[in-house]
């Protein structure tokens, strides 16, 4: 099943004392389960008076299925106590940890929405093409800020859109994981990740590729398009098992349909070599979709013309 399709869940009920983290975060709700870890509401209850309230921040709870890949506790270390890329898409850790093999993030929270849950919003009109194309390509170029090469890992649960542009929640995670993946410890470790946004190859722990956030981009967009995932509540591992493929979208134009559904593609080779690349032929088949009426429509007035 897809971890992109729960509702947000309360921690505590009146009677009982929040789930703390470090003797210092309270979690309050459940906002989403991704690939890499579960993403809760917290408040900081560092400093915390009564006439000071506490801080709004994001926890994030690493997935077991990560933790327990050998050599991930020294990934995690050397990666977190690296400086920061320099972008604003890459949110701002507070605090990390582990307890009892428990590994955690603390992030700051600032005011936007998970992308997961504007998606939900839409319903099944979805998005015009061309703003979730504006959408998409803007998401694409912040992720080139955080790192060169291949991310992997793009799912709308750890998109926070914000008034200024958007934080890649997961972003420390997949560093922690490349880490881990160049290591040399990285054949002996397997995964079975469960998302509606992964490709298949990385959900298994395979190394990330270019063709993989094509994969990812082009599973985004088509939430966007439709309001819903491509793959419903199935993971992409499932729907490899059930050969379930993404319905066509009425609003795509056939080219259109054909770019979007070779880059859904669970194998890597018919897919596009990179988000900028579907992109570009995505504009390029949606531009020829506008013209081609506009065309018939100049040929039937000069024809018209002419018989008058």
């Amino acid at each position: 099943m897809s971890n992109e399709h729960h509702s947000p869940a309360s921690m505590n009920t009146a009677n009982q004392e929040p789930r703390l983290i470090d003797s210092r975060f309270a979690l309050r709700h459940l906002l989403t389960k991704t690939a890499l870890a579960d993403i809760y509401w917290a408040n900081d209850l560092h400093n915390a008076t009564e006439t000071s309230p506490e801080k709004n921040v994001l926890i994030l709870l690493v997935t077991p299925a990560l933790v327990h890949q050998q050599g991930f506790d020294d990934a995690w270390q050397q990666t977190l106590s690296r400086p920061p890329p320099p972008s604003t898409a890459y949110p701002h850790i507070i605090a990390y940890g582990e307890n009892s093999g428990e590994y955690w993030l603390a992030l700051n929270n600032i005011d936007g929405e998970l992308l997961s849950e504007r998606i939900k919003a839409l319903d099944e009109r979805g998005l015009p093409p061309d703003g979730a194309l504006d959408m998409l390509e803007n998401i694409s170029h912040v992720l080139s800020g955080i790192q060169a090469g291949p991310f992997g890992y793009l799912e709308p649960g750890a998109i926070q859109q914000t008034p200024t542009g958007y934080i890649i929640l997961n972003a420390p995670l997949v560093k922690v994981q490349q880490q881990l993946t160049t290591s040399s410890r990285a054949a002996t470790n397997k995964l079975a990740l469960h998302s509606g946004y992964i490709s298949p190859s990385v959900a298994v722990g395979d190394t990330p590729v270019t063709e993989d956030d094509t994969f990812s981009s082009a599973a985004l967009l088509y939430a966007l398009l439709a309001g819903a995932a491509p793959y419903g509540e199935r993971s992409t591992l499932t729907s490899v098992t059930q050969e379930y493929r993404p319905a066509p979208l009425k609003k795509l134009s056939k080219s259109s349909w054909e770019v979007l559904s070779s880059a859904l593609a669970f194998q890597r080779k018919p897919r596009a070599e990179n988000p900028d690349k579907l992109l570009t032929a995505l504009r390029k088949a949606n531009k020829r979709n506008i013209l081609f009426p506009v065309t018939v429509a100049a040929a039937l007035g000069v024809m018209a013309f002419a018989m008058y």
